[in-house]
């Protein structure tokens, strides 16, 4: 049988104005189609699918130094299809290989089993195969070195905590029926999916509903009783601020206010407001600054401080000086007092370019 060759064209780490001037460094022969690649950000290896296989690719030496096959991974079998109805929906939108941001790791789902590989080593850390469940999303929790897992558990979903250092499930928790699972977009959710670790307790934004893990137990605290694409721990650790959307394409969204012990809302109801660029915790308020402009509410009422918002397109600082604040909005800035009124009659001008970056020295002593 005739050996069939395939090359994969090294150009790495070049940025893309230069691309179209580069012509690739290397060329490294395979012996079959390569139908995925990715390159890991921190160790710098290149992943890639080859027909049965998964491999690493050193781009300084241009050699392979690690391969894991389906005795790593394990096959797809007839009774894994037929014990699942859902089987085919849960894969049908996932990438066979993405690199997870600011880690050594990347995922694969290769026969529909979840994968998680050290890319410095070439070692499988977490591997569903041998787990009676399907992974159908995963988060990664830099700062804890942990995962957060969502699992579909039969009829049901289930969240789960992975232990990166023994590769075991901490714990898993049954949050909702599987056919949540199928209400929303694997693409679209990696645009909203957040995972936060707050001392004993993790917040989890999934899919739009926010949850609250003791971390220890898994126990479930509580789950939101609305959707959300945002959410903001404030000082206190007695709040969250949350927000969300009035639509896809909205210039609109929706704040509140939530307590972190109960999930409940402390505002009477919801604000409306122009799509929020930022928030910042003030400590008995919030400030929250749109494209055009900022306001402070009340954190426990939700109150607007200011009868009109602060006007300013672009705005990209609020820095507070005595009683004032000085805000700064594209290259031009403004000084109003307490009262959200103007000190000076123009915006003064700092900057040529509109996009330059804003630094500011905080005084630490007189």
């Amino acid at each position: 049988m005739k050996k069939i060759t395939f090359s994969i064209f090294l150009l790495l780490l070049v940025s893309v104005s230069a691309i179209s001037q580069r012509k690739y460094d290397e060329i490294i022969t395979t012996e079959n189609n390569v139908q995925d690649m990715v390159q890991n950000e921190i160790t710098g290896i290149v992943v890639f699918k080859e027909g049965g296989t998964v491999k690493g690719l050193d781009p300084e030496t241009k050699k392979i130094v690690w391969t894991l096959t389906k005795e790593d991974f394990g096959t797809t079998s007839a009774a894994d299809i037929l014990s699942d109805p859902d089987f085919g929906k849960l894969f049908k939108e996932k990438s066979a290989l993405t690199s997870v941001p600011g880690s050594p790791y990347v995922e694969a789902y290769i026969n529909n089993k979840y994968i998680i590989i050290n890319t410095d080593s070439g070692k499988v850390v977490y591997n569903s195969s041998k787990e009676s469940f399907w992974v159908t999303q995963s988060d990664f929790i830099p700062e804890t070195n942990e995962y957060l897992l969502t699992l579909k558990k039969d009829g049901d979903m289930a969240i789960a905590l992975l232990d990166m250092q023994t590769g075991e499930l901490k714990w898993n928790t049954t949050v909702d029926k599987a056919k949540s699972l199928f209400s929303f977009s694997f693409k679209e959710s990696v645009n909203t999916n957040v995972a936060t670790v707050h001392g004993s307790v993790i917040y989890y934004l999934l899919y739009g509903k926010l949850y609250s893990f003791d971390r220890a137990s898994g126990k479930l605290n509580w789950k939101g009783e609305e959707d959300y694409s945002k959410f903001f721990l404030t000082q206190n650790d007695k709040n969250i601020v949350v927000v969300n959307n009035t639509g896809t394409f909205s210039t609109k969204q929706y704040l509140n206010v939530l307590n972190t012990e109960t999930g409940k809302s402390i505002w009477k109801e919801s604000i409306k407001t122009k799509r929020v660029v930022y928030l910042e915790d003030w400590g008995t308020k919030i400030l929250v600054a749109h494209y055009s402009g900022f306001n402070f509410y009340d954190l426990n009422t939700g109150e607007k401080i200011w009868k009109k918002d602060a006007r300013g397109d672009g705005l990209k600082r609020v820095i507070p000086i005595d009683q004032d604040f000085l805000y700064v909005a594209e290259n031009e800035m403004m000084l109003i007092n307490k009262d959200g009124e103007k000190l000076w009659k123009k915006f003064i001008e700092i900057s040529d370019d509109k996009e330059d970056p804003i630094y500011y020295l905080i005084q630490v002593a007189s």
